[in-house]
């Protein structure tokens, strides 16, 4: 039986979510506009505001955050970020700080963060550690970012250490809220191809371990996501369609995150992808973006669960074709032996000593978390991924 969540409301009404462990409220106003930026009350007021803005954003939608902000009458200080992975560190994160020393932010006084995942971790690590914590409102504007990094409470920046000669992705970090987070499925049409088919990484996951319903829609309409700017050029059936999806995508996120904030609970579905993926995206020379490495670790997975028969032949076919339907690579070459079991060490590290690996389990929407894959299993996965595509005709 597919695993489905109960419907949530995702209105700028105010949802409090509480850590059933450490008993303290989390607020976070999650508001999911129309077709105007600016004409959603997201209940922000003040007289001025800083905001660090992502460069490529800023060119293209300067006009419509201009206008969002000229009617609170909020007058602003633009502070521009570079958004890419390689800028998703401590320089970058300083510079930030230094604009805020400069602007002489109150301790109370919120600033925004707008951009994809890299601009939206920075600024949420600066936030957590500016004067021991400022407030922060995050406006994600890709589609990864939207069904991702807008929501929880998890900020960071890679580090490369000096001692291990290593890359480390989200090495430094902290769990600090955003104050609000405001959603525009606008920015979203802006985005190409790639960064369309990056985006849908994330929600395929969130598809295979919690939603056959997202899985579905995905596998009626997920060329025509992608051709029309995830629906915000095309007609309406189509808008229809990824409405739903994106609503569902951040519902999900909600409700798993939400009991489980600061992560004490480290068996969680929504790591599924994220095991193998981190090892590939941070190997040198490797051209590939976070949701595609999301998705390759994720079809390496479904391979790993049909290796134990937890799923059949024609699931692991259907999900192979949603992912190609919507661009999305299912293997890389740095998905090595040597690079796997890294990153089974890796994640015995991060998960205080078990593997907690998400697997998918008798259907799509369904999964369990396990921490015996072994070497055999590895290798096993890997020898037959060349002979599946080899199958289906492609890579």
């Amino acid at each position: 039986m597919s695993n489905e969540s109960s419907p949530t409301s995702l209105s700028s009404d105010t949802e409090e979510v509480v850590d059933s462990r450490s008993e303290t409220p989390i607020i976070t106003n999650v508001n999911i506009m129309g077709t105007t930026f600016f004409r959603s009350n997201s209940g922000i007021k003040g007289e001025e505001a800083l905001e660090g803005v992502d460069a490529a954003i800023y060119q293209l939608h300067k006009v419509a955050i201009k206008a969002y902000f000229q009617s609170y009458s909020i007058k602003t200080r633009i502070h521009i970020m570079r958004g890419e992975e390689s800028h998703k560190n401590l320089t970058e994160m300083t510079s930030l700080v230094d604009a805020l020393c400069d602007y002489g932010l109150k301790r109370r006084e919120p600033f925004y963060a707008i951009g994809g995942g890299c601009v939206l971790d920075v600024c949420g690590l600066a936030a957590s550690t500016y004067r021991r914590g400022v407030p922060f409102i995050r406006v994600p504007t890709t589609l990864l970012s939207l069904v991702d990094a807008s929501v929880g409470v998890k900020n960071g920046v890679d580090y490369d250490c000096c001692l291990t000669e290593t890359s480390y992705k989200n090495r430094l970090g902290t769990f600090y809220p955003p104050l609000a987070v405001v959603c525009w499925p606008g920015f979203v049409k802006s985005q190409d191809r790639r960064n369309l088919s990056n985006g849908c990484g994330e929600i395929v996951k969130l598809a295979l371990v919690k939603s056959e319903e997202v899985f579905k829609l995905l596998e009626e309409y997920g060329g025509e996501l992608i051709s029309t700017g995830f629906g915000e050029n095309g007609e309406e059936e189509i808008k229809a369609a990824a409405g739903r999806i994106i609503e569902k995508s951040i519902e999900i996120m909600l409700q798993e995150l939400g009991p489980n904030l600061y992560e004490f609970e480290l068996e969680r579905p929504v790591d599924y992808g994220h095991t193998f993926s981190k090892v590939v995206e941070m190997a040198p020379g490797a051209d590939i973006m976070h949701g595609e490495a999301v998705n390759v670790d994720g079809f390496f997975s479904a391979i790993l669960s049909f290796g134990r028969g937890w799923i059949d032949e024609t699931t692991l076919i259907r999900i192979y074709k949603v992912m190609k339907g919507l661009g999305l690579p299912v293997a890389s070459d740095f998905m090595t032996e040597e690079n796997c079991l890294k990153a089974l060490e890796d994640a015995v590290e991060h998960r205080h000593g078990k593997q907690r690996i998400p697997l998918l389990k008798d259907c799509i929407g369904n999964s369990v978390c396990v921490s015996d894959i072994t070497k055999e299993e590895v290798q096993g996965a890997l020898n037959f991924l060349p002979y599946f595509l080899m199958a289906m005709g492609g890579n």
